[in-house]
């Protein structure tokens, strides 16, 4: 009788431990998850790096690496017999062009077009370039105070690349290095 109220308790102390360790489990996902929500409201302020990807990306969706339409919108950039190329590695904007070529097509680009000329009507200054230095327009005075615009229309588009190609990634490596973990030590 002794032995089976032991093996009671041992049972019991077991269950609770399971219990605590599913919890945790899900206290973790819920976690990353919830940080993964939070990072998504973030949308950056426009630079070059981010107008360089962006430049590539709307390239290869026409077939070439030449960013020359683009090229007004960076300083990232290199211009090689005659053409201008994006300084950026592929690998992220080849990743996220089916999903740009998804989101164009459903009319994405025009909704992220509204957005940014909204954001320059309502004066939002932090969300697009200020006029662009007539240096950076090529002393074009009409370039210099279109570029603005340019940049503000695709910044909602960037941001949902942005959502695909980074923060994505991001919490699923989070999540697997969560698993990870727990099969090392189970309530990691």
């Amino acid at each position: 009788m002794h032995g089976e109220a032991t093996t009671n308790e041992a049972k019991s102390a077991s269950n609770r431990k399971s219990g605590r360790v599913v919890r945790s489990r899900r206290f973790g996902i819920a976690a990353i998850l919830v940080a993964g929500l939070g990072l998504s409201f973030i949308m950056q302020s426009p630079g070059w790096a981010q107008s360089s990807y962006f430049a590539l990306v709307r390239a290869m969706s026409n077939g070439t690496a030449k960013i020359d339409p683009y090229h007004w919108e960076t300083k990232d950039k290199s211009w090689i017999d005659g053409k201008f190329y994006s300084v950026k590695a592929p690998g992220l904007p080849a990743a996220v062009l089916p999903a740009y070529m998804a989101l164009d097509a459903a009319g994405f680009s025009d909704l992220s077009g509204r957005v940014g000329r909204k954001v320059i009507a309502d004066g939002v200054r932090e969300w697009y370039l200020h006029p662009a230095p007539m240096m950076n327009a090529g002393f074009d005075r009409a370039r210099a105070r279109a570029l603005p615009v340019q940049v503000a229309e695709g910044q909602t588009m960037i941001w949902a690349l942005g959502l695909i190609g980074s923060l994505l990634p991001a919490i699923l490596i989070m999540l697997l290095v969560r698993r990870l973990a727990e099969e090392v030590e189970p309530g990691t």
